[in-house]
């Protein structure tokens, strides 16, 4: 396989992503200054190439592109997600690949060389199976009777030559007694004359030791004197104390300020509910909404009654309806059943019906006679008909009928008199037609009546029982009807207070309500009132407790306040001293120490004195200082007595000698001891021929086997080996040490480990059995990339040739990719030199857009850059001279160009940048805290705070940009990580936007509760962002009220114009 691009987006270390892709099939010489990345094309590759691992970086986001027979594959990785293609379609990992604990083979680094040893022993171990074919050659060699160690005979020797040097000692010690014995009363006569010397001295000695420590307290005491004053009230702690006050305070002050950005988030959720910050009154409206809950169900009850009571209205009003059309009503007037309009009524019906009668009579006369018995006959039933009335009626009203049923039998009566004339004559024809006639307008006048009265009122002159139904059914039905209305009316008195009692409540609390809003959808009202209120009493607490907080920092603040002034005022200085008291704790520990000193001194002042408390005459020499005095007379003491404790040491010496003397038996022990140790040298001697006798056969077979039965990555390795040193070493496994070099020109000591070598030679063996493993491990796959970071870079020329040439061979032979990664381009040369083909050249400086210092031929550092001074330029034409980059809020503030904070002052830029080489934020802060003078740090300490300050503002309501690491940390679920992953990307990373589709749905089966928390940790982790952006004068008033009101040396409001402008203009 080989690899044809690479991109790192991603990679701890790297802070901008850059794409490799520019790629030769054989050899890719990659070139680069140290740190920029050469190194990280290898772990990268490992990322990708491994299995992921619980301790691999969370922000990985890697993709390589690798050609092999069979297609392109493609491999990816975010965060712990790998992902292999083949040709564009998901497949799994190759299988060709070697095993993760194999792939180290790949990656030849510097520190592989030189370092670490211990990646190569599975290869050892399998060299050490295959050469011993079986046989337990280690442990045969172990065996107790074939070791010999160097040290073998010697302890025995040595006793040997011990023994015969105790044996002469012995008998000299028996020559020397005897001439003790001669000398003994002489050197007892010595002795005490030196004794009283030495008395004399021991006192001198004393009184010249007290004059020494009275002389160092003296100076201790003059010494001390040079501090400040109230030295002891210091503990020396003072500082630690106060940075850690300083740490508590920055510490209780970002909590205070978190407190604070969370009351006003819960302050803002408050106010948009639009309730009240009381508690007790939320309680209260609680109530008062499950209050009106419960009127909302007793309307519901009282409006199902008002419906039931209009649905018979409605079947009352048919009722009405259909008596009123049987009593000839209009529907527009009420039907009048009093007996005036009655008596009316009767009056005109008579007279219809006289009307009608006399019709009858007249056109009867003219009929045959036969005809009048008929109308007799018609006669006489009206005139019972009448009766009748008459009789039913009276019982109703017991005057009006009557009247009306004798009418009736007048009527009756009058027409049977003049019903018998004769009507044939032209006289009946003319009463006929005048009969025609007040028919016609006794017609008109019924319509007129009927219509005035509400009834047709031809209908009195139906029968009595009939006409009473009738008006009954009416007069039920009218009742019935007005007592339904009545009741709705009185239902409608009780609904439309408690719905305007409801009505009125809701739109107290800020609920929209039109006056055609129907009641039906107050509950929806009072539920969501009820939730307001449930958002507004939890904003409330959290207020409240926020509250609290901040008032508890704030204590806690006061008090670090005084117990920074107590650490001052206990040191005996004003507070803000830091200078003088940073001083005294830096002069402590001599203080301390010198007091100390003077303790001690005084203690040993006092011990010195005692032993010539007595001697008056020593004590007044001391007190008068006279050193010189006493030396003398001690060295004349000494030159008496010096010689006493050797005499007196010799005197006992002897006398024990002589005690002993011819009471031990050292001849005899002395002889008995040389006899045995001549017997175990002699043992030993034995074993010895036995070993190495034994070494050589073991040798000997080893050598015959391993030549015959030698594994072919050592042979490939050995072969290598030879080819890069010239055939001046030899590459060997020996079964303790593993890999060795055999030196083929050295006399002494051949056989070399690892640590034994040079650089150079260490390297190319390593490099020569990597070489050689990678080939084994790759029979029947095609080969991977080799990659080396600086592995020929302690080789001399020769060498590096050899394995160039070795390496192109690779190439070459077995298509195999190599990337050689170093420092110098100039290795392109050694590189062409050697094998005669220049390597593909990769500027990693190019590719990452970074300005390569190095010069091509000479590899020699240009002259230092001078850094143009200003010399009257306006501040935005020496920016670009300057190449100022733009501020980028994305990026961490402390990265800020101090151009942006130094327009003013350009001088004094330039003096920081060609001086002191400070260009940005950070090391300016550094600057000013630790090297700057108290009048720069007065004139310019409160910038970086303004700075600060404003990129907070800027970043105010802007929640940071979200990316898959975001939403692995968020606990997103392998299930749903991808999708989720890929949604993000498609919304730009948009916190806000993010959880908005999610509640749409986007994701099937991304559940509430789970958006829910995503929104949630989105929120506590800065990428959605509440609050409102602030606007060019929300960023001044928000620098200003947070700025300190010392220092900055120049108006905030302008340093913050400043950096707008360096925000939007460079």
């Amino acid at each position: 396989m080989k690899l044809k691009r690479l991109e790192i987006q991603s990679l701890p270390g790297i802070e901008k992503g850059f794409v490799l892709n520019e790629i030769d099939e054989k050899v890719n010489l990659v070139t680069g200054a140290n740190g920029i990345g050469k190194s990280s094309l290898i772990r990268a590759l490992k990322y990708l190439l491994n299995e992921t691992d619980k301790h691999d970086p969370v922000t990985l986001n890697l993709s390589a592109t690798l050609q092999g027979k069979h297609g392109y594959w493609e491999v990816q990785r975010s965060g712990s997600a790998i992902t292999w293609e083949i040709d564009g379609k998901p497949t799994e990992k190759p299988s060709s690949l070697p095993k993760d604990d194999q792939l180290y083979c790949y990656w030849l680094t510097l520190e592989d060389f030189l370092l670490n040893e211990q990646r190569d022993e599975d290869l050892v171990a399998e060299l050490k199976r295959e050469l011993n074919g079986g046989f337990d050659l280690v442990a045969l060699r172990k065996d107790d009777a074939f070791i010999v160690g160097i040290q073998h005979g010697i302890p025995e020797k040595t006793k040997l030559g011990d023994a015969r040097k105790a044996l002469k000692s012995v008998i000299a010690e028996y020559d020397e007694t005897r001439q003790i014995e001669e000398d003994l009363p002489e050197q007892q006569e010595k002795v005490r004359a030196s004794k009283a010397a030495k008395s004399q001295a021991t006192h001198l000695q004393s009184a010249l030791n007290l004059l020494e420590a009275s002389q160092k307290r003296s100076l201790i005491e003059n010494s001390m004197a040079e501090f400040p004053d109230h030295m002891d009230q210091l503990t020396g702690d003072e500082i630690g104390q106060l940075r850690d006050i300083g740490k508590k305070r920055k510490g209780f002050s970002d909590s205070k300020e978190a407190n604070q950005i969370s009351r006003e988030k819960f302050a803002r959720k408050l106010e948009k509910t639009g309730l009240t910050a009381d508690l007790e009154s939320l309680s209260a409206l609680l109530n008062q909404i499950d209050e009106h809950l419960a009127i909302l169900s007793e309307i519901k009850i009282l409006d199902t009654k008002r419906d039931l009571k209009k649905e018979a209205l409605d079947t009352t009003k048919v009722n009405v309806t259909k008596a009123l059309e049987f009593l000839g009503g209009d529907g527009e007037t009420v039907p009048k059943l009093d007996p005036e309009s009655l008596s009316e009524a009767q009056k005109l019906a008579r007279k219809i019906d006289a009307a009608h009668g006399e019709k009858e009579r007249l056109q009867q006369s003219q009929e045959v006679g036969g005809k009048k018995s008929a109308t007799h006959q018609r006669a006489l039933a009206f005139i019972g008909f009448g009766g009748l009335i008459a009789t039913g009626t009276g019982l109703l009203t017991q005057v009006w009928p009557a009247a009306l049923g004798g009418s009736i039998v007048l009527t009756a009566a009058f027409w049977m008199m003049f019903g018998a004339r004769d009507e044939g004559n032209p006289y009946r024809q003319k009463e006929l037609k005048d009969n025609e006639k007040n028919l016609k307008s006794l017609e008109e006048e019924k319509q007129q009546l009927a219509k005035r009265l509400g009834f047709d009122p031809s209908l009195t002159s139906l029968a009595l029982a009939e006409f009473i139904r009738a008006t009954d059914k009416y007069t039920d039905a009218y009742k019935e009807q007005t007592i339904t209305e009545g009741l709705i009316v009185g239902l409608n008195a009780e609904i439309d207070p408690l719905i305007g009692q409801v009505r009125a409540f809701l739109n107290e609390w800020n609920t929209s309500l039109s006056q055609t809003t129907h009641w039906k959808s107050f509950s929806g009202h009072l539920d969501a009132l009820k939730a307001r209120r449930a958002k507004a009493a939890e904003a409330t607490q959290q207020v409240e407790a926020d509250e609290a907080a901040i008032e508890s920092y704030a204590l806690a603040l006061t008090n670090l306040n005084d117990e920074e002034t107590e650490i001052y005022n206990k040191a005996k200085l004003e507070p803000g001293e830091l200078a003088e008291l940073n001083n005294r704790c830096g002069l402590l520990p001599d203080w301390q120490s010198r007091k100390k000193a003077l303790v001690e001194v005084k203690v040993s002042e006092r011990e010195r004195k005692m032993p010539i408390e007595n001697q008056d005459d020593l004590l007044s020499r001391v007190v008068k200082n006279d050193y010189e005095g006493l030396v003398s007379d001690l060295e004349q003491a000494k030159g008496l007595s010096e010689e006493y404790e050797n005499l007196n040491d010799d005197l006992s010496k002897n006398k024990a000698v002589l005690d002993s003397a011819g009471n031990d038996q050292k001849l005899e022990e002395a002889v008995a001891v040389l006899n045995t140790a001549k017997a175990e040298l002699d043992a030993k001697y034995q074993k010895a021929l036995v070993a190495d006798t034994a070494e050589m056969l073991l040798d000997t077979v080893q050598e015959q086997y391993r030549n015959e039965h030698e594994p072919g990555v050592l042979r490939d390795a050995r072969q290598l080996f030879l080819k890069f040193t010239h055939h001046k070493f030899d590459l060997d496994l020996d079964e303790d040490k593993g890999f060795t070099a055999r030196d083929l020109k050295a006399r002494l000591k051949p056989q070399r480990e690892l640590s034994e070598l040079s650089s150079a030679t260490r390297m190319q063996l390593l490099l020569a059995m990597r070489v050689a493993w990678t080939l084994h491990l790759e029979q029947g796959h095609e080969p991977l990339p080799l990659f080396l970071d600086e592995a020929l870079t302690t080789a001399d020329h020769e060498r590096f040739g050899e394995i160039a040439e070795t390496l192109e061979g690779l190439a070459k032979d077995d298509g195999r990719q190599i990337f050689y990664l170093c420092a110098r381009q100039q290795e392109a040369d050694y590189w062409e030199h050697a094998t005669g083909n220049r390597p593909h050249h990769i500027d990693l400086d190019a590719v990452r857009s970074v300005e390569n210092i190095e010069e091509e031929l000479t590899y020699q550092l240009p002259e230092a850059t001078q850094i143009p001074r200003p010399d009257g330029l306006p501040p935005e034409e020496y920016a670009k001279k300057l190449k100022v980059p733009a501020i980028d809020l994305r990026q961490s503030v402390e990265g800020i160009h101090i151009f942006h904070l130094l327009r003013d002052d350009l001088d004094l830029l330039h003096d920081l940048i060609e001086g002191k080489r400070i260009t940005t934020l950070g090391q300016f802060d550094a600057w000013l805290k630790n090297t700057a003078t108290k009048e720069q740090r007065d004139f310019l300490q409160n910038r970086s705070a303004v700075a600060g300050l404003w990129a907070k503002a800027w970043h105010q309501g802007r929640g940071k940009p979200v990316d898959r690491i975001a939403l692995e940390n968020a606990s997103t679920s392998t299930t749903f990580i991808d999708k989720v992953s890929k949604l993000n990307d498609s919304l730009n990373g948009d916190g806000d936007k993010i959880v908005a589709a999610l509640r749409e749905g986007l994701v099937k089966g991304f559940r509430h509760q789970k958006i829910d928390d995503l929104e949630e940790w989105l929120d506590d982790n800065g990428y959605i962002d509440a609050r409102e952006e602030l606007d060019l004068a929300g960023r001044e008033r928000f620098v200003h009220l947070g700025s300190p009101r010392t220092g900055s040396g120049i108006d905030i409001k302008e340093i913050v114009r400043w950096l707008e402008a360096g925000h939007k203009e460079l």
